[in-house]
């Protein structure tokens, strides 16, 4: 789970493949992306999620962290890969994982950036975590 700038929540509910958020104090939760096949989601500068449906639709969410400028990464781990959705675009980049330039993600779990904006990827049982330098 994770804040975004202005206090919301953002949880990710990967037994029913969806990310849910909560608005600051609130209880009731909003969907913002869900499926088998969830697409991949992003915020616009007025932090409202925007979705785009395409073939590369993101699958079986794990984890996801902003940064400090409101981009979202996103843990596809169905597709082994790391995507990033800046905060004023609906198409979403992949960062870590998913080709042949960055090392191979094996069913990534977990996602987390330092004060350096270095990206660290958490693999299926915690065997090993990757680290990408600043992007």
């Amino acid at each position: 789970m994770v804040f975004d700038p202005y206090g919301n929540l953002y949880i990710v509910d990967s037994d029913n493949d969806r990310v849910v958020m909560y608005c600051a104090n609130s209880t009731v939760g909003i969907v913002v992306a869900e499926g088998s096949n969830t697409t991949p989601v992003a915020l616009d500068s007025n932090l409202n999620f925007q979705v785009n449906a395409t073939k590369n639709a993101l699958a079986k969410l794990k984890g996801m962290v902003f940064d400090p400028y409101g981009n979202l990464y996103i843990v596809d781990s169905d597709n082994d890969r790391v995507v990033m959705h800046c905060a004023n675009s609906t198409v979403g980049i992949v960062v870590a994982g998913g080709s042949s330039t960055t090392p191979d993600l094996d069913k990534p779990t977990a996602v987390a950036l330092d004060s350096n904006l270095n990206l660290y990827v958490a693999v299926s049982g915690g065997t090993k975590v990757t680290e990408f330098a600043w992007l």
